[in-house]
């Protein structure tokens, strides 16, 4: 699989006409392919309302490529309500996305989190969240949606996280310095915590922001 990172700045004032587009244009021309919008989110806190991320897959970059030019046969619409319009490759380097995500995976608020690490620490940064950290947000009633790091290979590499929550208190409350849940027995506490660690000391730096579901 192959995943596609849409970055857009709407004008104020056009972001119903965006996402009408988008439901009405841009994912069907994806859907056309074989391809996957996964989710489409817009800013709610530490962004602007005004901006949209689409992660959408593909089975491979020969559909992604042809994909383009049906995305690109709806751009006469989106041309004067957009500032900026940024795509890039993604690739999955976890057991998430899952194949088929179920209904019960969805959610309103996403934390969109992206951190810097060093390549050589790329294994271990993802087993520390598969068996630490998602363990414990996930029993708070979070769903890890992705993580992916750009196909292009850098140094620092950039790791891309996108989780789900019910709302923004619910994002909270998977905070670490929050108390853990009550049905984890002190083996799973401990692992959490050290494994929280560990990661937390790999990233040069990490930030998230907030941002909202968009309905399709």
């Amino acid at each position: 699989m192959i995943y596609e990172e849409r970055t857009v700045s709407v004008r104020r004032g056009r972001t119903q006409d965006y996402t009408r587009i988008f439901r009405n244009q841009v994912k069907p021309a994806i859907e056309a392919e074989g391809g996957e919008v996964l989710r489409l989110v817009s800013g709610l806190i530490g962004a602007p309302a005004t901006e949209f991320i689409a992660i959408s897959r593909f089975a491979d970059f020969a559909s992604w490529e042809t994909a383009q030019g049906r995305v690109t046969a709806a751009h006469p619409d989106l041309a004067d309500i957009t500032d900026s319009e940024q795509v890039r490759l993604l690739k999955s380097i976890s057991s998430r996305p899952k194949q088929s995500i179920p209904a019960e995976d969805r959610r309103v608020v996403f934390g969109y989190r992206r951190f810097f690490i060093e390549p050589k620490d790329i294994d271990d940064f993802v087993r520390y969240s598969e068996e630490g950290i998602w363990p414990r947000v996930e029993a708070e009633g979070a769903s890890v949606l992705g993580l992916w790091t750009p196909l292009a290979s850098t140094a620092p590499l950039e790791i891309i996280l996108l989780t789900g929550y019910h709302s923004a208190t619910n994002w909270e409350q998977t905070r670490v310095n929050q108390p853990m849940p009550d049905h984890f027995d002190e083996e799973m506490r401990q692992k959490c915590t050290e494994m929280y660690r560990l990661r937390y000391e790999m990233p040069y730096k990490t930030w998230v922001q907030l941002m909202q579901a968009v309905e399709l």
